[in-house]
């Protein structure tokens, strides 16, 4: 099987199994948790198929950077759904912390002294949506703070590399994670030595 092949069936094959999981769906925390890591990783993938078919040039690094927000997100459905007894509890913290970072984008907006920020941070619509804001982050701020009362950056404890811990993929972690880290962020060893793989 060739390159060609392998994508038009891997892509076939993909498609099976989100038109099941719509036909089987039921609505819960969980499913909207998943469902939008699933979106996010279907669009990606889309993507990395129309660079395949579509780019003028060699797109081996932008699927790279592609495939690190893929390898991201499937880790984060891998571990809501790993352990079935955490499940809902996970699906909720996934959707909750959407209250954290929204409050965050607001105080970055507030001390930013561009142009823009200001324009936003002064706009007339503000005060009839931010005390409902902030009655949703009031209400789930404990779920994300730490033992000083600071809130940690992910809805998850710990990194990336911890998740990877707790679904036993650390080894797998450290090859693809250091690899695409590097070429997102343009590292010079990445981007001389090439990808291993295309």
């Amino acid at each position: 099987m060739n390159d060609e092949q392998l994508l038009k069936h891997q892509a076939k094959v993909a498609n099976s199994i989100v038109t099941k999981l719509n036909q089987a769906r039921r609505e819960s925390t969980v499913t909207n948790a998943i469902e939008l890591l699933l979106k996010r990783v279907v669009g990606a993938g889309n993507s990395l198929r129309v660079l395949h078919d579509k780019a003028p040039h060699d797109f081996a690094f932008d699927g790279a950077m592609i495939l690190r927000g893929i390898y991201d997100a499937m880790l984060q459905a891998l571990y809501i759904l790993e352990d079935e007894s955490c499940q809902d509890e996970r699906a909720q913290l996934y959707l909750d912390f959407f209250w954290v970072e929204k409050r965050k984008v607001i105080e970055l907006f507030d001390r930013s002294t561009t142009y823009l920020s200001t324009r936003i941070s002064q706009s007339l619509r503000r005060p009839n949506a931010e005390p409902a804001i902030e009655q949703e982050f009031n209400r789930v701020r404990r779920s994300f703070e730490n033992s000083k009362g600071k809130l940690r950056g992910h809805w998850y404890k710990g990194d990336l590399r911890d998740l990877a811990k707790a679904l036993k993929l650390e080894a797998e972690y450290e090859l693809f994670q250091k690899h695409l880290s590097g070429v997102v962020h343009s590292s010079s060893y990445a981007l001389q030595e090439g990808m291993p793989i295309r």
